[in-house]
């Protein structure tokens, strides 16, 4: 009986710091869970709105490409006018081609500029990415790398044009025999015309891919918010019934001092019951 007693003693506040501490447990699991959603929600907010300032820029970008097309022929046709054109008026053409050269080279080097920005942007959402590895998410979902390929593509594209308008610049600026080099620079231009028309329908492959990969953004992040509150709802019950174990020790503990406090039995009450 003194050992069921002394049981008890040891149990109850052991106990009772037991039922504190998987109170304080069952605080921290809501408390994380909560926090670790809120932190997912601010952090593919940041790459919800990168993914839609990329998608502002590219179509910038294409609508500039447009504008080049413009241009170029304008280039074009102002290349065939001055073979026809008497040495006086030649001048005057040689220096308005100068002009939209420059104008046209930089276009596409901003082009270009933008594009290399949004790649850079994307990249950094491979972080998220590594993370969703450990989440049981894709390693390298499709719609990024297709951006990835897609921006890169533009801009060796409009890198291959920035190079072929030097080359009609340096007609316009004279550094090259004028009617010797006249039907290779009128091929040049017909070529840096093509290009700017191909990537019309590229741009708009391209935006097609980012809002793809808004798409998926925003899959991964519920995916994570539900990992996250099916951790918690997991942990939940295993600290709940812990408790539940501590509760009934306490109960215990009580009851066993309870039975410490009760008098002995009086002699002449056991004499009576003989």
């Amino acid at each position: 009986m003194l050992l069921k007693r002394l049981a008890g003693l040891f149990a109850l506040p052991f106990s009772l710091i037991g039922i504190l501490l998987c109170l304080i447990a069952l605080f921290a699991i809501g408390w994380t869970t909560i926090r670790l959603q809120q932190a997912n929600a601010r952090a593919f907010k940041v790459v919800d709105q990168g993914i839609v300032a990329t998608q502002e820029r590219v179509q910038r970008v294409g609508q500039r490409v447009k504008e080049s097309r413009i241009t170029a022929t304008e280039i074009q046709e102002k290349v065939k006018a001055w073979g026809a054109q008497e040495a006086k008026e030649r001048i005057v053409a040689e220096l308005e081609i100068e002009a939209r050269t420059a104008k046209l080279s930089g276009r596409l080097q901003a082009a270009d500029s933008v594009l290399e920005s949004s790649a850079e942007s994307i990249r950094g959402f491979q972080n998220l990415v590594e993370l969703s590895k450990y989440l049981g998410g894709p390693g390298e979902p499709e719609s990024l790398d297709e951006v990835l390929v897609s921006l890169c593509s533009l801009r060796e594209t409009i890198q291959k044009a920035e190079n072929a308008v030097d080359t009609v610049r340096d007609f316009a600026l004279g550094n090259e025999e004028p009617r010797s080099r006249l039907a290779r620079v009128l091929q040049v231009l017909g070529r840096v015309v093509v290009m700017l028309v191909e990537l019309d329908s590229r741009f708009e492959a391209c935006h097609q891919r980012l809002a793809r990969l808004r798409s998926d953004a925003q899959e991964l992040q519920a995916r994570i918010d539900r990992i996250v509150l099916i951790i918690a709802l997991l942990c939940t019950p295993i600290v709940l019934w812990i408790g539940v174990g501590q509760v009934a020790l306490c109960a215990w503990g009580a009851r066993s001092m309870r039975s410490r406090a009760e008098p002995p039995a009086a002699p002449d009450a056991i004499s009576g019951a003989k």
